[in-house]
Parts: C-alpha cells; sequence; structure tokens
C-alpha cells in the first residue's frame, strides 16, 4: 500500500511532483509518463485531466496507485 497521506485533490505537475518524488526523482520523469498518459493507463485510471484553461492536472493518490499497481487485474 501506499502512503495515505497523499492528497486526493488535483495539482498542476509541478505541485503534484513535490507528493511524488519517492517514484519520480525528476520532474522531467514525471512528464515522461504524463506525456505517455493515453497508453500506459494513467488517463483510463483517471489520475490525469485537463483543466478547462487546458493545463495538465494530476491527481497525486490516483498516480501513486497507477505506480505500485493497485486496482490493476493479475495476468491470466
Amino acid at each position: 500500500m501506499f502512503d495515505d497521506s497523499l492528497p486526493d485533490e488535483w495539482l498542476p505537475v509541478a505541485v503534484a511532483h513535490r507528493h511524488l518524488r519517492t517514484w519520480f526523482r525528476t520532474q522531467a520523469a514525471l512528464k515522461h509518463h504524463l506525456a505517455k498518459r493515453e497508453v500506459n493507463g494513467l488517463t483510463a485510471v483517471d489520475a490525469v485531466r485537463l483543466s478547462p484553461i487546458r493545463r495538465l492536472i494530476v491527481n497525486p493518490r490516483r498516480v501513486a496507485a497507477w505506480v505500485v499497481g493497485e486496482g490493476t487485474r493479475e495476468a491470466a
């Protein structure tokens, strides 16, 4: 299980990275995965959205759950 103290709110990428440093050492690493969000499943688990002004916003708790594989089905 990941840290339950992670915020469950939508934050800009730079602010969300402060909470996600355990898994993404640099902001560039986080942005790399965000750029591939349609392919790697971040969009499917609703961890990344576009704000009304077309900026990426991130839910740190959902991203952390995606990183550790929570809520995913095991391979058959």
